[in-house]
């Protein structure tokens, strides 16, 4: 078999891999946000692999176009892919949807769908810096959180995940820079490929990974640290301090991280340990406005009380939990208890 035939079987395997897998996820999660992401994620990375090639090309005329612009399109859908497949409340902020947004104009452009004018050097290389900010934001996101991560795999993958990309898009640039943006030899897309099959075929394999016996909720049996759990949230309303962090948690819970990390996505059912607090936050909050005691609270003074850091951040979450605003909630509470006393 000659080098560009192991190429060729390589690009198409991989594409069909991804395309199988996001087809798998769909019809095992159609409702879920990470679906909806993942299947631009395995169109666009099949259309890189079968278009990337220093040797037997698949696609010619319209249809290497094509799968080109469906390439460049890719890497805002891995982000959010990405973000959202190790923090499934992850929601986008107006930023990382206006970065997102900047890079399909710039990939339109580059592609030279936009003209001709707006192609070149100079759109390759603001691609590229773009990315270098997408990976940064994901490495900020994914290792920063990592210690609030209760499941176990996503923990540990987290790091290296980062330093694949990084890497990645740094070889690409060091090519890009020192070679030209067309140079592209056998060797140098085999070895991209294989690389990008590989990162493929994990991703598809989390994709449509269904929870393992081990990830089911396990008895609660009235152990020490369920016990002890239960006081720091219940009795000692820990959760107040919006500076609470899991490593203090832990501390505080007199187990090891890892014990503790276990408890709360086995016996507790939480895959983050932010929104393991927050429950009991939101919890809090909804007492408050429910209390004529509280009345007269303001909304901001109700947000640090429950333990949130910020009223931006309490109403978003209170939002996402009932479907109201807090001072939505507060009225119909109200409301209930004025047709209560008649």
């Amino acid at each position: 078999m000659t080098a560009a035939i192991a190429d060729l079987v390589l690009r198409v395997g991989g594409a069909v891999a991804l395309l199988l897998a996001a087809l798998l996820r769909w019809r095992h999660a159609p409702s879920d946000r990470a679906t909806w992401l993942f299947i631009p994620v395995a169109i666009g990375l099949s259309a890189f692999a079968l278009n990337n090639s220093g040797g037997l090309a698949i696609f010619t005329g319209r249809a290497n176009a094509l799968s080109n612009l469906l390439a460049g399109l890719t890497v805002p859908f891995l982000w959010w892919f990405c973000l959202t497949l190790f923090d499934r409340a992850y929601r986008p902020s107006l930023p990382v949807v206006a970065t997102g947004a900047s890079w399909f104009v710039l990939a339109f452009a580059d592609r030279g769908f936009l003209g001709s004018w707006a192609s070149g050097a100079l759109t390759s290389a603001s691609l590229l810096l773009l990315g270098f900010a997408i990976v940064v934001h994901l490495g900020y996101r994914l290792v920063g959180e990592s210690s609030d991560d209760m499941v176990e795999w996503r923990r540990q993958a987290r790091s290296w995940i980062v330093m694949f990309l990084a890497l990645l898009l740094l070889v690409d640039l060091v090519a890009d820079v020192t070679r030209g943006f067309d140079w592209r030899p056998l060797w140098f897309s085999t070895a991209q490929n294989g690389s990008i099959a590989a990162f493929a075929l994990w991703i598809a394999l989390r994709a449509v990974a269904r929870p393992d016996k081990s990830a089911r909720l396990a008895t609660d049996g009235g152990s020490p640290l369920a016990k002890k759990v239960r006081q720091l949230m219940e009795a000692d309303r820990i959760y107040l301090d919006p500076d609470l962090d899991f490593p203090a948690f832990a501390s505080q819970a007199g187990f090891s991280q890892r014990q503790v990390r276990d408890h709360i996505n086995r016996v507790l059912g939480q895959d983050h340990f932010r929104g393991f607090v927050n429950g009991y936050r939101l919890a809090e909050a909804r007492r408050r406005l429910a209390d004529p005691a509280h009345q007269a609270d303001k909304l901001i003074a109700i947000a640090f009380d429950s333990g949130f850091a910020s009223l931006a951040s309490f109403n978003r979450l209170f939002r996402a939990e009932t479907g109201l605003s807090p001072s939505e909630y507060r009225a119909l509470q109200r409301n209930e208890e004025r047709s209560e006393s008649f």
